[in-house]
């Protein structure tokens, strides 16, 4: 079966380290404030016109499987919508993350649910010196990045990566990342919400 195109109804979420720039820049009347992620496709997200319209794509991916995810996906992970896009706008410092892979989430974190996490970025707005971090700038030992967590010094272990528009960044599952102040992106990633955080001003220094 061949699925007509599928307008979907966006999700706005507020975070304390959103912006103003993504509201004006998609067009939103009245944008919440602290807007910081609008996800445009994802598995709750509901039709919002056509024969499908007040359906979510988990809904239609039960009813449909390979013909809405695809029959890779569908070899892979049954049912469930393997994606999540969304827009991002971070007027301030993001946590820094790592995700795990597919092998990890269904062995260790077997009870949420989840299935591994990578994902890429595709750079839309950066400030003058905006930056992000991918992995870390230096091979280092278990022992000497938890006590760089411990002093609070692990962002000098991570590497800086100056953006701009028109770049993309892969993130695999594994890497140490962390997105921080004055980027707008476009984000493509599995659809998982399991990760390690560490929250630091040290992004600053």
């Amino acid at each position: 079966m061949t699925l007509p195109p599928l307008v979907l109804e966006r999700r706005l979420d507020s975070r304390i380290w959103g912006g103003r720039t993504l509201g004006p820049w998609l067009g939103i009347d009245n944008p919440p404030n602290q807007l910081a992620e609008s996800w445009q496709v994802y598995a709750q997200n509901r039709v919002a016109t056509g024969p499908f319209v007040g359906r979510s794509l988990a809904d239609l991916a039960i009813e449909y499987g390979p013909a809405l995810v695809g029959t890779v996906s569908y070899a892979r992970y049954a049912a469930d919508f393997p994606l999540l896009a969304k827009f991002i706008d971070a007027a301030d410092h993001l946590s820094i993350q790592v995700h795990p892979d597919d092998t990890y989430a269904h062995t260790v974190e077997a009870a949420t649910g989840f299935h591994g996490k990578t994902e890429a970025w595709y750079i839309l707005h950066a400030e003058p010196g905006a930056e992000l971090f991918h992995g870390l700038n230096t091979a280092t030992t278990r022992e000497a990045f938890a006590a760089a967590i411990a002093d609070g010094s692990v962002t000098q272990l991570l590497r800086r990566v100056a953006v701009h528009p028109g770049d993309t960044i892969f993130v695999p599952a594994g890497m140490l990342h962390a997105i921080n102040a004055g980027i707008l992106l476009f984000e493509i990633q599995q659809t998982s919400d399991l990760c390690l955080l560490y929250t630091s001003d040290a992004a600053d220094e």
